[in-house]
């Protein structure tokens, strides 16, 4: 749901579809970063949402909406984001969010898209670095920082006065 414009995005999606391809979804949760990288604001929508259900809830059931999607492949560590998952997915129906769900999924994906400066996913395809940066770490810090203090512009002209 949250890269529907970044590479084939909602336009390979449908081209696909007219083709007769099965499409399956990964990085469905950008490798955890929209579960543990919420900034303050996208946490507050979600708690005082009329409908109560966890990151990863919103972002599932927005691609287990979608009738062109056949198979959603998502990345799970410990036993209980197995159990969760497997409980969204037995619960979730085809078309059965509302507008008003559907505007909110659009709300945290701007939001998110707002503070994220370095759009990856920690996948490590591109590893190692020939010239032995940590990538993945790099870009985490930054986008953490920018996450974390995305309106405090106080702390970052301080912070970039500092000797």
């Amino acid at each position: 749901m949250y890269d529907e414009n970044h590479q084939v995005g909602k336009k390979g999606l449908n081209y696909a579809t007219s083709k007769g391809l099965t499409i399956m979804i990964m990085e469905t949760l950008r490798g955890g970063m929209l579960i543990n990288k919420l900034s303050k604001e996208s946490k507050k929508l979600i708690n005082n949402f009329q409908i109560k259900r966890s990151p990863a809830e919103w972002a599932l059931r927005g691609l287990y909406n979608d009738d062109k999607i056949d198979v959603v492949i998502s990345g799970m560590i410990h036993i209980e984001e197995v159990k969760e998952n497997i409980a969204i997915a037995s619960d979730a129906k085809l078309n059965s969010l509302t507008g008003n769900e559907l505007d909110f999924i659009d709300k945290l994906k701007a939001d998110f898209r707002d503070k994220v400066v370095v759009d990856c996913t920690a996948c490590g395809y591109y590893l190692p670095c020939p010239y032995g940066v940590d990538i993945l770490i790099a870009f985490s810090f930054y986008n953490d920082k920018k996450i974390q203090w995305f309106y405090s512009t106080y702390f970052l002209f301080n912070e970039n006065n500092r000797e």
